[in-house]
């Protein structure tokens, strides 16, 4: 806390990064009720789901990408401008429905989601230029608790704008774009202390970072075996996408399938709320049982 309240440029980012993950929370709950209550299909609320999930795929290249840029104060900045303009679009299309509306509105999500994804690659280097070293640990720690509130914080927050609004997601919209276009303006306010120029960038190819990337990985989990790690690896990643799939599934559960007397909305928050405490709880405690069994068994 004392990190918070005594370093300027950890203060004002960590502001603006609360802007914006927490307006980028409140749309994705409200996005779903969106398609839910207004086109009334499976499918849309289906594609809507796995349009949430597409800005994942794109991870990786976003993050190669954000470590080659070099003038991250103009990034960071108009970043937020952008998915600003971005949701005053939407704004204006929600008062409208076709297919033709659904596909664009869907395509800005992706766009706001992968620019925030790029904002958070972008602002992460700088942080050891005005962070001493043994606060680093503190710093990105503080980051992570702010994205848990955000992601409470904004879902709890765009069901009682819906709430208020009579289900206009043209407000909420409107509210998701000035929460974005805050962020920015508070980041003008340090444009100095986000421009280092001497930060020396260096350039590999994608395969090069990813080789790295992997051999990084094999040694974290201490498997020198090609055949064990990549098994490994599968399992992982067959895990993740298992539990993934639990809130789409849901999603398309509660939307015939009414639960007590709560409506659609309140019932996303309620599940998704179950979902990040239960994320936290596990960050919480670390040294569980499975974490004293041994990877190299199987």
């Amino acid at each position: 806390m004392n990190l918070l309240l005594n370093n300027r440029f950890f203060r004002y980012t960590s502001i603006s990064t609360f802007l914006n993950q927490f307006g980028s929370s409140i749309y994705n709950i409200v996005f779903i009720i969106y398609v839910a209550s207004t086109y009334h299909s499976k499918t849309l609320v289906s594609i809507a789901n796995i349009i949430l999930m597409i800005p994942i795929l794109f991870q990786l290249l976003i993050g190669q990408y954000a470590d080659r840029i070099r003038n991250r104060a103009k990034w960071l900045i108009w970043g937020g401008i952008s998915q600003s303009i971005l949701f005053m679009i939407i704004a204006y299309l929600t008062n409208q429905k076709s297919y033709l509306v659904f596909s664009i509105i869907c395509l800005i999500n992706i766009i706001s989601d992968c620019i925030s994804n790029l904002l958070s690659g972008i602002s992460m280097p700088i942080f050891k230029h005005h962070i001493p070293q043994d606060e680093l640990m503190t710093a990105y720690s503080l980051r992570n608790i702010i994205s848990f509130i955000c992601g409470i914080g904004g879902q709890t927050f765009g069901i009682w704008l819906l709430e208020i609004s009579n289900k206009n997601f043209g407000f909420v919209a409107i509210i998701n774009a000035s929460s974005f276009l805050i962020s920015s303006i508070i980041l003008v306010s340090i444009k100095s202390l986000l421009i280092n120029n001497k930060e020396k960038i260096t350039r590999h190819s994608f395969s090069r970072n990813f080789l790295e990337m992997y051999d990084a990985s094999k040694g974290i989990f201490s498997t020198k075996s090609d055949s064990q790690f990549i098994k490994l690896i599968t399992t992982v990643i067959i895990s993740n996408v298992l539990g993934s799939a639990i809130i789409p599934i849901f999603n398309l559960y509660f939307l015939e399938n009414k639960w007590q007397n709560f409506s659609y909305g309140q019932t996303l928050l309620i599940l998704n709320t179950t979902m990040i405490l239960g994320n936290i709880l596990g960050s919480l405690f670390p040294k569980d049982f499975f974490s004293r069994l041994s990877l190299k068994k199987y």
